[in-house]
């Protein structure tokens, strides 16, 4: 009987290949295991509910601080500030969490609301010394 050898080549060809056989479902699972991807969570926000609660409380603080005639005009720069203010804060909310942010009118059920959070932080910066609006 003939004992047949590999040469050289061969055998660090078949040794590669084993390795690349090998390394690649481990790299695959160490992947997995590491890169804990997962999807986006979808999350509710009351945009009306925000700016009616912005409105009243302009409503109820402004004659309190002595400015009962404020132009609609300062009014309304208020209210754009305050919507240019969710919008980066939802914005921030949604990078931040990894999220998907739906009006709460679209959701059905099952989406965590997050009204109240961006709502505190939008107050923190329109205020930041803590005053009222």
């Amino acid at each position: 009987m003939r004992k047949t050898t590999m040469s050289p080549f061969k055998t660090h060809a078949l040794a590669a290949l084993t390795a690349i056989m090998l390394s690649t479902p481990l790299s695959l699972v160490a992947n997995a295991l590491l890169n804990k991807s997962t999807a986006p969570q979808v999350v509710s926000f009351d945009l009306k509910r925000a700016i009616k609660q912005y409105s009243g409380s302009l409503a109820y603080y402004l004659p309190q601080l002595g400015n009962d005639n404020l132009s609609s005009s300062l009014l309304d720069e208020k209210a754009n500030l305050y919507a240019r203010v969710l919008e980066e804060e939802l914005a921030r909310y949604a990078q931040e969490e990894y999220s998907i942010i739906m009006v709460q009118s679209a959701i059905i059920e099952g989406a965590m609301d997050i009204t109240p959070e961006i709502e505190r932080r939008a107050q923190a910066r329109m205020n930041p010394q803590g005053a009222t609006p």
